[in-house]
């Protein structure tokens, strides 16, 4: 005995309706974009040894969307990048942006901002808006302060390398395009400290084969790039 065609079509409305109603449940974004705004954050780098102020760090803030339950092939693209240093007293300011529309399938959550901390002689640090995913809502809002910590570096030349390295292909994930040859372009002064860190390590009697892979070669950039990364380098 089965179900005539308007029984049917009830039942198949039915579950239309509990899927969308579940999916809407489980992410308030799914259903269309939205615009979002950071607020200005400010903070402070210090030598966690010392407490001392530590000038000219580069501390770069990224937003990086994620995927709500629908899913989507922006997984983990910037929303924003922005790229400063520290003053001379150590502190930064990441100016206010926004709004900027969000696509659908996406959200940003709340581990943005996310930064990313590199002064020579210290140890890399990437760091989150809520420490703990898990512990506190999607939502937290950014911090408008933060004070950051860094410790110095110690070990052989081939662990500093490593740390250099692996903090500028971490940038990489990140991108708009995993095939961008020019993505650089958004983090000069990462790109320059870096290229200037493995110089003097190489002048130090690191080995070769150590060198980020995407890390451009001076030597095949256009006049212009050269000038581009020569600015932007801070000791």
């Amino acid at each position: 005995m089965g179900l005539n065609r308007k029984g049917a079509q009830i039942s198949v409305g039915l579950v239309v309706t509990t899927l969308v109603s579940f999916l809407g449940a489980c992410s308030p974004v799914v259903a269309r974009p939205f615009m979002y705004s950071s607020p200005e954050i400010r903070g402070e780098v210090l030598d966690a040894d010392t407490g001392a102020p530590v000038p000219k760090v580069i501390v770069v803030g990224l937003w990086i969307m994620s995927p709500t339950v629908i899913g989507s092939s922006d997984y983990n693209k910037r929303l924003n990048l922005i790229e400063v240093a520290t003053d001379e007293a150590g502190t930064f300011v990441l100016p206010a942006w926004g709004p900027k529309l969000v696509p659908l399938g996406e959200t940003i959550d709340g581990t943005n901002p996310r930064l990313a901390v590199f002064k020579h002689g210290y140890r890399t640090e990437w760091l989150l808006n809520m420490p703990s995913w898990l512990e506190r809502p999607k939502t937290d809002p950014p911090r408008t302060y933060w004070t950051i910590k860094l410790e110095p570096f110690t070990g052989t030349l081939e662990q500093e390398a490593f740390n250099c390295s692996a903090f500028y292909e971490r940038l990489i994930p990140e991108i708009d395009d995993p095939d961008d040859q020019e993505d650089w372009k958004h983090y000069p002064l990462t790109t320059a400290a870096v290229e200037k860190e493995m110089q003097q390590l190489e002048s130090r009697g690191l080995k070769p084969g150590h060198r980020p892979y995407r890390l451009p070669r001076i030597e095949l950039l256009s006049p212009s790039d050269r000038e581009l990364l020569t600015r932007s380098v801070h000791d």
